[in-house]
């Protein structure tokens, strides 16, 4: 019951920081179609919801010392993570000041920025951005922080039937990549002006791909629940099946078999689909990561051969070439950690399907299909430089 007691004293902290959060994005819409001194009750309300994430991640804190002591290496590091993500959005103040110096294009950031949403030529527009980057960063780590209170691998591995020594290749990876997760903001917190030096997506990305992987976690457990508010922010997150079917069609239409195989399986009522589902997204991962990365291109680029092993180029190898522009490498080892946490269970999930038991249901085959989708999105968002 202490385990429980705690998961419902985070959702109680967090679901009141997301209901103030909420009311205070419709304040900041309205505010932005007014005149100019609405703006700079914009930046204030951004600058007191910031700091009200601070407090609620200290709140958190404070409960896991008095409720139980936190042991697990995956809460620990997305709380400490969490911790240092809040630190460094109070530190960047005044709003004023940033707006400024995204106005006048003088940060990489402003590039990023103006390329997600188009040109910003009012600072209650750019204030207005900053806020929905903000709030998208900080709701993940609410929900990521959740997910990682109740997530129960021994019912993971039930559910699919590992043995109980395998079940630490789910594990293990999830916890690397929390690490990463929690260096990425390390760095930021001892430089905070470094976020104005790396595009946004080093920024924005991860909270939504650590939320993510922990939630695709979560909901392979049969007991696990995901509450209306969860379920709105999937909603919120999840790319349309079109625009997915677009991006990967630009890169190559014969991946598209690949794509629907895997949704249509979904759908299906065949005992096999499980399997058809994670090879099918196993294979289009791997054809999308050398379309972004070919042999070519790669072996002009590379001048290190601990990106090789038998004269290929390692999975690392082209991670690190696709993010080769981003030249920032807290992020790009996150990216390889959050794809290996991702390919860790597909490739379980796909050994484990000949004695499963009691097959996933379309909600948990369902969120491995988003984890894939937005993963798949992303790297290939940033090898194109959005």
């Amino acid at each position: 019951m202490r385990d429980d007691e705690y998961y419902k004293a985070i959702a109680k902290v967090a679901e009141d920081w997301r209901r103030q959060n909420a009311f205070t994005l419709q304040k900041i819409a309205r505010m932005a179609k007014t005149i100019q001194p609405a703006y700079i009750r914009m930046v204030k309300d951004l600058e007191s919801s910031v700091v009200g994430f601070r407090t609620m991640q200290e709140q958190i804190r404070a409960l896991s010392d008095s409720i139980r002591p936190i042991k697990s290496a995956l809460e620990q590091n997305i709380l400490k993570a969490n911790l240092q993500m809040s630190a460094v959005l109070v530190s960047l103040k005044p709003y004023q000041d940033i707006a400024k110096q995204l106005q006048e294009d003088q940060h990489r950031w402003a590039e990023s920025l103006r390329a997600c949403i188009g040109a910003l030529s009012q600072p209650a527009d750019i204030a207005m951005a900053l806020r929905q980057d903000f709030s998208l960063m900080m709701s993940s780590t609410l929900f990521a922080q959740q997910s990682v209170a109740c997530i129960n691998f021994r019912a993971i591995g039930e559910t699919i039937n590992i043995a109980h020594h395998l079940r630490a290749a789910l594990y293990q990876p999830l916890i690397e990549m929390a690490n990463s997760y929690r260096h990425l903001w390390d760095t930021f917190r001892i430089n905070f002006q470094r976020v104005f030096s790396v595009p946004l997506v080093v920024t924005k990305a991860p909270s939504s791909e650590m939320y993510l992987a922990a939630h695709q976690a979560v909901v392979s457990t049969k007991e696990a629940e995901v509450s209306p508010g969860e379920e709105e922010f999937l909603a919120e997150i999840e790319p349309s099946k079109q625009y997915i079917r677009e991006l990967f069609a630009s890169i190559d239409v014969k991946l598209l078999p690949l794509y629907e195989g895997a949704i249509d399986a979904i759908a299906s009522n065949n005992v096999d689909k499980v399997r058809h589902v994670t090879i099918s997204l196993r294979e289009l991962f791997t054809h999308i990561l050398h379309k972004l990365a070919p042999n070519e291109a790669f072996f002009e680029w590379n001048e290190d051969e601990s990106n090789l092993s038998n004269g290929r180029p390692t999975r690392k190898g082209r991670i690190i070439y696709i993010c080769r522009n981003i030249n920032y490498d807290a992020f790009t080892t996150f990216i390889e950690r959050d794809i290996s946490a991702a390919i860790a269970f597909l490739d379980l999930l796909a050994k484990g399907t000949h004695a499963i038991e009691k097959p996933y249901d379309d909600r948990q085959l369902k969120a491995l299909l988003i984890r894939m989708e937005c993963l798949l999105d992303l790297i290939i968002r940033i090898s194109r430089g959005v």
